[in-house]
């Protein structure tokens, strides 16, 4: 009878070991994103796809190198996703540093009259919005979801 306690027991006292350590281990620090440029593509009204291309600074803060293994973005102005993409980026970033990212982003056909008409125009501002997704390294559990929002051209 004392056994099946003293085994229970060991098991418990093994548990929140192997729990605390797994806890104690740190993870990455959040990287910063911030939008360096944004170009937009304009299309003639024929065209069947529209693009931009936002130039994207990657900050990490942590001393280790961040191994980022993809994105996704979506884009959107005004509440609406216009622009969407994925980007095959595959680097590490140095610790404490800045690096930067091209996300070259489409817009599908049935976005294109909206996208058409939420565009800037000469000497109009827009609200934008950035919604990535990223992986760290290869583990599904360390990804990255980051909101980035703005003014475009900025003030």
């Amino acid at each position: 009878m004392k056994l099946p306690k003293l085994i229970s027991s060991l098991f418990i006292v093994l548990a929140a070991v192997t729990a605390v350590g797994c806890s104690s281990t740190p993870g990455y620090a959040t990287p910063n994103f911030r939008v360096a440029d944004i170009r937009f593509d304009h299309r003639d009204s024929a065209s069947t796809l529209l693009s931009t291309h936002v130039l994207l600074e990657i900050e990490n803060r942590d001393a280790r190198p961040l191994p980022l293994k993809g994105l996704t973005a979506d884009f959107k102005i005004e509440g609406q996703t216009l622009f969407s993409g994925v980007t095959s980026i595959d680097q590490d970033i140095p610790g404490y540093s800045v690096r930067t990212t091209n996300l070259s982003l489409k817009s599908d056909v049935f976005s294109i009259v909206r996208a058409i008409a939420l565009l800037p125009k000469a000497g109009q501002q827009v609200h934008y919005q950035i919604e990535l997704k990223g992986q760290l390294g290869y583990s599904p559990y360390n990804s990255i979801r980051k909101t980035i929002r703005g003014t475009w051209p900025p003030n």
